[in-house]
């Protein structure tokens, strides 16, 4: 990879920690002629973007070679009104001009800045320089809005403000779920009823509790405690909501949560991997009804039989959410929290070696953001059919027991318990670093590795190495980062020793939740306003009997033609039911142990062993 490439990659990586916003469909022009604005533009093509002129953007990128606006010019730039511009410029011209002006600083999330312009447009302006970047990457970049706003002092009042900047920058973008509330609250629906949420608790799932309880539903929440970001909980706790959560829960104040939780006597779950869903179930308690988010959480909730006692809905496997949430989100999300653990190893995607375990639609989105980051993607899939269509979209495919052992980063995207098991580990070759793309519990057999002997060594934030009994292990992971930036290269072999022990990635955690902010805004709102429609159902009582329930075909069609302004006016899509012949062309989920042969589904809570 050359320097300009690598230092795109860099850039977009920066963007998207900083801001949390997707880069697949969105229109993005980028200025100037030379080599960093084309690899710019290479690169957001291949992640999805849109080209698009500088008065439609979505996004701008002022690089270099381009002609920055003077302060002169401030108040005829060509940008709409909302657009994001990224100064990208070595000097720094544009942001220089702004503030030259005395133009407004309006209140935005950190690090961006927001002017308004004399003609009443706003402007979020994010300043990265990529000198710095170039230089040193590991300090250079900005690091995850979540890394940022941990650092704070909890409960302190800049802690508070900047949550409150958080959740507004999150709601901004989020007008699919915004519609879809409006319309309940004018209806009325949802007035009085009791709605549980049980999601990771960060500024968008915020966004979706307001928005439930601005529509009239009473509203409290549970998260585990790995999926805790505790200045939020905070911040819903000052805004009157009952918040079971807290990132420094042990197993046993987990449960304890989670049954405080369940004692606030909802009707309704909005769940994500059924764990709340299972565990009232497992004690008894009475639900009128339920959502589930995940492909995950799903699968147990199948298997359960005649012991799922309510209807629930699967929001999951909604078109507006599996084909955007799983592949756009989960896809950048994962792989750029990955490619951020790898800069602090001085490695990258660039010529790696990527095996992607699955090539369901978190798989399709886990390939193409690791290929567009230019790395070599081998599908490893035991459904010949999956095998076939990832051979179709330009990958190789083979067995992930041929794979681990050449393999420079190992992705499982299953969804499935021991994925990755202790032999795939131990058969990893040298530096191999794995990671959990979505997932549940154990998709990495962390606990059998280490029943058989193997330690976890950390050797920099999010990463351990695994280090076997009686093995030769180097420690040398990461020593050669200074070169390996300075050079420009991303290859994932070329600071590893020959005898440097596999890495895993966030303990084998969903990694783009505890390594960064989870899914970018824009994806998180096709999703909530599906849970939304999915919400306005249960409360109707428009899906009736025990089981799992699809979303209608025209729910998926209202959300998406109002993202694309063609609304063409109110009508029900929780009642239009037969409206539409055109059925989901995701595979429903259902009971399968197609990528797992080693543990089948189970309805007890698996986040909840011991209840």
């Amino acid at each position: 990879m050359n320097d300009a490439s690598w230092t795109a990659e860099r850039l977009v990586r920066a963007f998207a920690a900083a801001t949390n916003l997707v880069i697949a469909g969105q229109r993005i022009h980028v200025t100037g002629a030379g080599e960093l604005a084309g690899a710019l533009r290479s690169l957001l093509r291949a992640l999805g973007a849109v080209s698009s002129g500088s008065d439609r953007a979505d996004y701008v990128f002022l690089t270099a070679d381009g002609a920055s606006p003077s302060a002169a010019e401030a108040d005829e730039l060509p940008f709409r009104d909302g657009a994001i511009v990224v100064d990208a410029s070595d000097d720094g011209a544009f942001t220089i001009a702004l503030g030259a002006r005395g133009l407004a600083a309006l209140a935005t999330r950190p690090p961006s800045r927001r002017y308004r312009l004399a003609d009443g447009r706003c402007l979020d302006v994010l300043r990265l320089d990529p000198a710095a970047l170039r230089l040193d990457p590991v300090t250079a970049r900005l690091d995850s809005t979540r890394r940022r706003a941990e650092a704070l002092e909890p409960g302190s009042d800049a802690a508070a403000r900047d949550t409150d900047l958080r959740l507004d920058w999150a709601r901004r973008f989020m007008p699919a779920s915004s519609r879809v509330a409006a319309s309940l609250a004018a209806e009325g629906v949802l007035r009085g009823r009791r709605f549980g949420v049980s999601m990771v608790l960060e500024p968008k799932t915020a966004v979706l509790s307001l928005l439930l309880a601005e529509a009239g539903a009473q509203v409290s929440l549970y998260a585990h405690s790995d999926e805790t970001d505790d200045a939020v909980a905070d911040a819903l706790r000052a805004r009157g909501f009952a918040v079971h959560a807290g990132s420094g829960a042990d197993a046993d104040g987990q449960i304890a949560n989670a049954r405080a939780y369940l004692a606030e006597s909802h009707e309704f779950l909005l769940d994500d991997g059924s764990h709340l869903i299972r565990l009232a179930a497992h004690d008894g308690i009475e639900l009128l009804g339920a959502a589930e988010e995940t492909t995950s959480g799903l699968r147990p909730l199948h298997a359960m039989g005649e012991a799922l006692r309510i209807p629930v809905l699967a929001v999951n496997d909604a078109r507006v959410k599996t084909r955007f949430d799983n592949r756009y989100g989960t896809g950048q999300s994962c792989v750029f929290a990955i490619a951020d653990l790898l800069d602090l190893l001085g490695r990258g995607f660039a010529d790696a070696r990527v095996a992607v375990v699955g090539f369901g639609p978190v798989g399709v989105g886990v390939a193409q953001h690791a290929s567009a980051l230019g790395a070599l993607v081998t599908v490893c899939e035991l459904d010949p059919v999956r095998a076939l269509e990832a051979r179709y979209a330009g990958y190789d495919t083979a067995p992930l027991e041929d794979t681990v052992g050449t393999a420079d980063v190992v992705v499982s995207a299953t969804g499935e318990p021991q994925t990755i098991t202790a032999t795939h580990l131990r058969a990893a070759g040298p530096g191999t670093a794995f990671a959990v793309a979505g997932g549940v519990l154990d998709e990495i057999a962390l606990d059998d590795a280490q029943s058989l002997g193997a330690l976890l060594e950390p050797r920099a934030w999010k990463v351990d190495a695994v280090l076997w009994p009686g093995a030769k292990h180097g420690d040398r992971a990461g020593d050669d980062a200074a070169a390996t930036s300075a050079s420009g290269s991303g290859s994932a072999a070329s600071s590893v020793s020959g005898d440097s022990p596999a890495l895993v990635l966030d303990r084998g955690g969903c990694i783009n939740i505890t390594a960064a902010e989870g899914n970018p805004v824009q994806i998180m709102d096709l999703s909530f306003a599906a849970q939304l429609t999915a919400a306005g159902m249960l409360a109707r009582g428009d899906v009736r009997g025990p089981g799992v329930h699809p979303l209608p075909p025209s729910a998926d069609e209202v959300i998406a033609a109002g993202m694309l302004g063609a609304d063409d006016g109110p009508r029900s899509p929780e009642l239009a039911e037969t409206e539409s012949e055109t059925e989901p062309e995701s595979e429903p989920t259902a009971p399968d142990s197609r990528l797992s042969p080693i543990s089948k589904p189970a309805w007890h809570p698996t986040r909840f062993p011991n209840a």
